[in-house]
């Protein structure tokens, strides 16, 4: 088998799928992968064999592009991952994530749609292959919710998103895993027909190591190297073992070895090349007669400029694809999508409702020592607003002790010749300081509550001013301060504080929505993996947020729409200015929500802390705007 394969090997690196060449990928102090060198054969099956945490996994997302390397080589179908005008992400792969990635709100039906247009596939031919995958595949009816199906029928889900555009590499990452055996041998059969024609390459990861058998070419790898690379019989042959699990055990118990020669172990201390056993003949040697290499032996490649415009401006048909995808998720989750319409209008009517108008039911203790029913106190009292000023009359014992058992917020009391010596004031021009006690309104109040205690004292200033115009007619203005305030420049004199706050509120309002919806989202989309999956796909980040950017107008439009509704046919809010100019200026503050949830999704990987960010950052701008 050796000599087959070797023999159908060109020797040229372009005709090889993947050529990985001292590649090395770090995570701070962590190396992860360490002057790894891979080759995978062009029409081949290549079993990427090694236990958890070697780094399979992203070593796989490297080969697509979406990690870079920290330093060495990668060729894939040709060119660099990720190279202008090479479908590498694209359509020329086709990738199965270890995660689900998938849709939970979609059908089947609407997942392979939802590839199909990112891969420029027409209606026709994506219907045709879908029909073929579902009956490859025994998945349910197109129509069934992704949701409902088994752990098994999802993978096998997200198997025929991976094979759907027909690509040149195709790389899955764990395809068997909750298959049963019966259809993992047919998935094997159809991957061994696909590669026959030369024309596909398959790379696969898997811990049924016995099953990788069926591979042409097989590469063991631990610690971020790969310890051998050839045809399973060869390796086994090699370490004489009747399994290839056997001959895993041996390369892993060599390397554990040769490690604590070196006085360390393969994990602490720094690891080797992938290709080090070569110079030791007991050990396994690689199969493929491909020696590593350097990253100077391999050819350069360039674009021209509108390659490379191309390349950088995005594709509307994948934007029109990811909006898509946004309203149909939507649509499934209407429960969802009403309560993002009436969230706002509900916080701008309790605003409204709750805040800027006259606190109610204000109970006040008065304590009037005049008895004649004809008494200006009597009379005063009158003009106070009973809707707002509740009057209980008491002693002044008893009007002291409920304000400060906090029944009461304030304490009106009039002395009992008050009558007459406020006439007295009014009318002569010196009076004794007695006089001047005896005519004025005593008012204690309950400052521990600022807007009620500011509101006792404006009624009781209204009441006295109409008190005094009743009982003074024109000669009124003897007793007013000599203040007039003329009729204002914006606004009226019966303005109130809801009117102020309500612009205020809505802008908030729309502002932190936009915020939680997008950083949530992406948050969500790249812990299950889906954002890597549409990267693969050949969908880039700026397409990612403008898909997004132009999904949530429409959100915020709704949003909008109802808002102004409410606040200006409800609540009477007024405006005065363009409508145009507060929809315009509501909108932008909007898209600034939606950015400002993009950095918090871009910075942070876990809804939690995303959650916490958004609202930490809440109340402080609410406070400094």
């Amino acid at each position: 088998m050796k000599a087959d394969l070797e023999a159908s090997l060109p020797s040229g690196p372009e005709d090889f799928a993947i050529q990985c060449r001292d590649v090395g990928r770090s995570y701070g102090k962590m190396k992860v992968l360490n002057n790894l060198n891979l080759t995978v054969p062009q029409g081949h099956i290549y079993g990427l064999l090694g236990p958890s945490g070697c780094g399979k996994t992203t070593l796989l997302k490297c080969i697509v592009g979406t990690l870079k390397i920290s330093r060495g080589h990668i060729c894939v179908l040709g060119k660099p991952p990720a190279f202008p005008g090479h479908h590498v992400p694209g359509r020329m792969v086709g990738y199965m994530p270890q995660e689900l990635a998938l849709y939970s709100e979609f059908t089947i039906s609407d997942t392979l749609t939802f590839f199909g247009r990112i891969h420029g596939l027409t209606s026709k031919d994506t219907k045709a292959r879908m029909e073929f995958l579902i009956d490859f595949l025994d998945l349910p009816q197109k129509h069934s919710l992704v949701r409902n199906l088994s752990g098994g029928q999802k993978r096998r889900v997200s198997l025929g998103a991976a094979l759907l555009q027909n690509p040149e590499l195709l790389i899955l990452d764990e395809p068997t895993v909750g298959v049963d055996p019966v259809l993992r041998s047919k998935i094997w059969q159809h991957l061994v027909e696909i590669v026959k024609t030369g024309k596909v390459s398959v790379i696969i990861t898997t811990h049924y190591i016995e099953e990788a058998r069926q591979a042409n070419v097989v590469g063991l790898m631990r610690n971020g190297r790969l310890l051998a690379e050839g045809p399973p019989d060869s390796v086994m042959k090699q370490h004489n073992s009747a399994t290839l699990e056997h001959a895993f055990l041996r390369l892993c118990e060599t390397s554990d070895q040769m490690g604590s020669k070196r006085g360390g172990t393969p994990e602490g201390g720094p690891l080797e090349n992938s290709q080090s056993f070569e110079s030791r003949p007991e050990e396994s040697l690689p199969i493929l007669a491909v020696g590593p290499g350097t990253t100077e032996d391999l050819p350069k490649y360039s674009a021209d400029w509108k390659v490379r415009a191309r390349h950088i401006m995005p594709k509307w048909r994948n934007i029109a694809a990811l909006m898509i995808k946004t309203m149909v998720r939507m649509k499934r989750m209407p429960g969802s999508l009403c309560f993002q319409f009436l969230l706002p209008v509900i916080q701008v009517s309790l605003i409204c409702v709750c805040i800027g108008a006259d606190p109610k039911g204000i109970h006040v203790a008065v304590v009037n020592n005049e008895t004649s029913p004809s008494s200006y106190s009597k009379s005063l009292l009158s003009f106070l607003d009973n809707s707002s000023v509740v009057q209980v009359n008491l002693s002044h014992t008893e009007a002291f002790e409920g304000i400060y058992n906090g029944e009461y917020w304030g304490v009106i009391g009039f002395g009992k010749n008050f009558t007459s010596y406020l006439t007295k004031r009014m009318m002569s021009r010196q009076v004794s300081r007695e006089v001047l006690d005896g005519g004025s309104i005593h008012v204690w109040l309950d400052l521990t509550n600022q807007q009620i205690a500011l509101t006792l004292q404006k009624k009781v200033h209204e009441a006295f001013q109409s008190f005094v115009e009743h009982k003074l007619g024109s000669m009124s203005y003897m007793v007013a301060l000599p203040i007039k305030f003329e009729e204002p420049i914006y606004g009226s004199k019966l303005t109130d504080f809801s009117t102020f706050v309500t612009p205020g509120a809505v802008l908030s309002i729309t502002f932190f929505l936009a915020v939680g919806l997008t950083a949530l989202s992406f948050v969500l989309e790249r812990k299950e993996g889906l954002l890597d999956r549409c990267w693969v796909a050949g969908v880039s980040s700026l397409e990612t947020m403008l898909a997004h950017l132009f999904s949530q107008l429409f959100v915020i439009s709704v949003q909008i729409l109802l808002l102004l509704l409410f606040i200006l046919l409800v609540f009477k809010i007024p405006n005065e200015g363009s409508l145009v100019l507060v929809i315009v200026l509501i909108v932008l503050q909007g898209v600034t929500g939606i950015s400002f949830g993009l950095v918090i999704s871009a910075a942070i990987d876990d809804e939690q802390n995303a959650n916490q960010a958004a609202l930490g950052i809440f109340y402080p701008n609410l406070i400094l705007s």
